[in-house]
């Protein structure tokens, strides 16, 4: 490991992407959190952080920020808002910078942001413009984010954790509301990309084969991508196996609490089915076809 001279007193920390992959990136807040109690922790992320580690003390500020390159569709209002992201960034001191994903535009970012001393993975190019280059985990690209994650951490010589494990934390409040819920299995068919989930029929003939095994109450979560799915499989339900499901909806962190109270999950590769797993519920995970297949 490499580890700085002094302690950094301010620890800018970048990661862009999606739901589950701030869940993910918790262990790695943790260690950093633990390895510089005094340092102030500033997290650049999409706006869904702040629901996600709300509660929690892993970071003093998030800095809410979707990058064009995350969430699409933002024109030159995307690009508009990495200068002012910068510019924001800028007005306050940092002693160390983390890149999480080796994304050169990332990168480029953090050393906008005047990071004294910026730790990254050279992935995508931007070497030059970092200070520390961390070797690739193992043999290099193809592990799963908490080999990267924790290569970071041991890298600062922060890592003090034998497993990686994500964890969610409710407040008191949230417990207490979400023990009036009564337990149920979840039937969540919502991902970020599109051509993850499955068309209609296959949802149905899954159902099909869940209430055949299956006895418990059941929550079909609606998504905001596609809302009409939870409808139709409640009503094929009801219709075909005269069985009520109910249909849920709510905000991210009422997700979070609701969830909490799930006897089993199932979903598809999504930021819910990390999610549940970081707050212990069982998960069973349907892979679908994706860009890469």
């Amino acid at each position: 490991s490499q580890v700085s001279p002094e302690k950094p007193r301010s620890i800018l920390i970048f990661d862009f992407h999606l739901i589950g992959d701030i869940v993910l990136l918790t262990p790695l807040l943790k260690a950093t959190r633990q390895g510089y109690p005094a340092a102030r922790i500033g997290l650049v992320a999409g706006p869904w952080a702040q629901e996600i580690l709300k509660s929690t003390t892993l970071v003093d500020e998030i800095i809410p920020f979707a990058a064009p390159w995350v969430k699409y569709h933002q024109g030159w209002r995307g690009w508009w808002r990495c200068l002012i992201l910068v510019k924001r960034l800028r007005k306050q001191t940092w002693d160390l910078g983390i890149e999480i994903r080796g994304d050169v535009r990332q990168i480029l970012l953090l050393a906008l942001s005047g990071a004294k001393r910026r730790v990254g993975y050279d992935l995508t190019g931007g070497a030059e413009l970092l200070t520390d280059v961390v070797p690739l985990p193992i043999s290099g690209i193809g592990h799963f984010a908490a080999d990267y994650h924790r290569s970071l951490c041991e890298y600062l010589g922060v890592w003090r954790e034998e497993d990686y494990t994500p964890e969610l934390i409710l407040t008191e409040a949230e417990r207490e509301a979400a023990n009036s819920v009564p337990s149920f299995v979840g039937i969540h068919f919502g991902a970020s990309m599109p051509l993850r989930r499955p068309p209609l029929p296959l949802m149905i003939a899954f159902v099909d084969q869940l209430v055949q095994v299956n006895s418990d109450r059941l929550v079909l979560y609606r998504i905001r991508e596609a809302p009409e799915i939870a409808e139709s499989l409640r009503d094929h339900l009801r219709q075909k196996h005269n069985v009520n499901a109910e249909v849920w909806e709510g905000s991210l962190r009422e997700f979070i609490v609701h969830i909490s109270r799930c006897k089993k999950l199932y979903c598809l590769d999504s930021g819910p089915s990390h999610i549940a797993a970081a707050l212990g519920v069982e998960v069973s995970v349907i892979y679908g076809p994706s860009m890469a297949d």
